[in-house]
């Protein structure tokens, strides 16, 4: 019941599958995040996904960076300029060799939706490491998460949630300690016109939106 969490950050990917009972190896190329998965979740090994052989293993989850899909950038390629040539956007494709390599029964890629202009791509790429692909676009609203957050999950299967009840940031962080003397926290400002805009608030509403 091994998984391989590629580009596994600080592990809330990880710990989910963690805690569905199964053996999970993180891997990440920034320090600080293996650091803190290793707590969190268990082995993690800091290593360039480019270096990363396919291994044996029930399972390959992981999200490739988003950075050049998410609609929020203004300079976004084409999509077959982001797979293919895009140093940053071509990581979706180690994603796959991974998959290639290790033929799991099951694989879950998780990214913006963005991405969902290049799914035409990613489904013939996921086919021909010999895997049918299932495109699962999902809320995190629906799953306890305080935030309106489509996210789409390529995989060979499809991925069913139980609906919970909406949560309020508050219900989610409102028993915490203030912020000041916490370890490995650093407050950061938001601009100044966000901050404007941010007293001018009412109960549900955001000071930005994508």
């Amino acid at each position: 019941m091994r998984v391989l969490d590629l580009f596994c950050g600080a592990g809330g990917f990880g710990l989910g599958f963690k805690r569905a009972g199964f053996t999970v190896k993180g891997v990440d190329n920034w320090e600080p995040a293996v650091r803190v998965y290793r707590k969190n979740v268990g082995e993690a090994e800091l290593k360039d996904v480019r270096e990363v052989k396919g291994e044996k293993v029930v399972g390959v989850i992981g999200g490739p960076p988003c950075e050049p899909h998410t609609y929020a950038r203004p300079d976004r390629k084409p999509p077959e300029e982001r797979i293919y040539r895009d140093p940053v956007g071509s990581l979706v494709l180690e994603f796959v060799r991974v998959v290639r390599e290790s033929q799991p029964e099951f694989y879950v890629m998780e990214n913006v939706m963005g991405i969902l202009d290049a799914r035409g791509i990613i489904k013939r790429e996921f086919r021909e490491a010999g895997y049918k692909v299932k495109v699962n676009v999902l809320e995190a609203a629906y799953s306890g998460v305080p935030s309106f957050r489509k996210r789409v999950f390529f995989s060979n299967v499809r991925i069913k949630l139980k609906k919970e009840p909406w949560r309020t940031v508050w219900d989610a962080i409102g028993d915490l300690p203030e912020p000041d003397g916490l370890p490995d926290h650093t407050a950061k400002e938001p601009p100044k016109k966000v901050r404007k805009r941010m007293w001018k608030l009412k109960w549900g509403q955001g000071a930005v939106y994508f």
